[in-house]
């Protein structure tokens, strides 16, 4: 028969204390939840991170987006910056006509200018020479005027010259010498009233 002992304070705990092997397992429940929270705070920290990342880079996503029209809009009054930056095509001035030449001369028909032909060999000229050179210019088609003998004014010539009058019959001053086979170039003088004219001098005598 199993002794019996008078009540103390261990005969009336309250019904929801556990002792003994209770104990254990309150513990064991206790660290369990204390994991799951853990696990819990975790993830939600994880979540929250993740989700203010996702927000971030949405954000920068949105403002690449906005910002990408803008700069295409700025870029248009670049280009036409650009555009208008180019330097005008220079419009060509219409040039001024060249002048037009000055007209020559007419050209003075030889043959039909007077010649005057003197023999200028003086004292000792040859008779019959103007006479002669006047026939041969004749033959050649010049309009042969006045033959004869220089007069004393003129002087006496060594060498043969075909005097002209004007600037105008220095061509035909030149067909002339050459007709005549003279060496010496035609001079100007204006003193003389003949368009044309030949001075025999000395020299003439080999030339018959």
């Amino acid at each position: 028969m199993a002794e019996k002992f008078p009540k103390d304070e261990f005969d009336d705990l309250p019904v929801s204390r556990k002792v003994g092997a209770h104990r254990a397992v309150e513990r064991g429940w206790r660290t369990l939840r204390i994991v799951i929270g853990a696990l819990v705070a975790t993830a939600l920290l994880v979540g929250i991170v993740y989700g203010v990342m996702q927000i971030t880079r949405s954000q920068s996503v949105f403002d690449d987006y906005s910002a990408a029209p803008q700069q295409s809009e700025s870029s248009e009054p670049a280009e036409s910056e650009s555009a208008s930056a180019e330097p005008a095509e220079p419009s060509e001035e219409p040039s001024e006509p060249a002048p037009s030449p000055s007209p020559s001369a007419p050209t003075v028909n030889p043959h039909s200018l007077q010649v005057t032909v003197f023999n200028a060999q003086g004292a000792n000229a040859q008779s019959g020479l103007a006479a002669r050179t006047g026939a041969k210019l004749t033959a050649n088609g010049w309009k042969v005027g006045q033959v004869t003998n220089a007069p004393a004014s003129f002087g006496t010539h060594r060498t043969t010259v075909v005097y002209y009058t004007d600037e105008r019959y220095a061509d035909a001053a030149k067909q002339l010498s050459s007709d005549l086979q003279l060496s010496s170039s035609p001079q100007l003088n204006q003193t003389l009233s003949v368009p044309l004219t030949v001075a025999i001098g000395s020299d003439y005598s080999t030339r018959r």
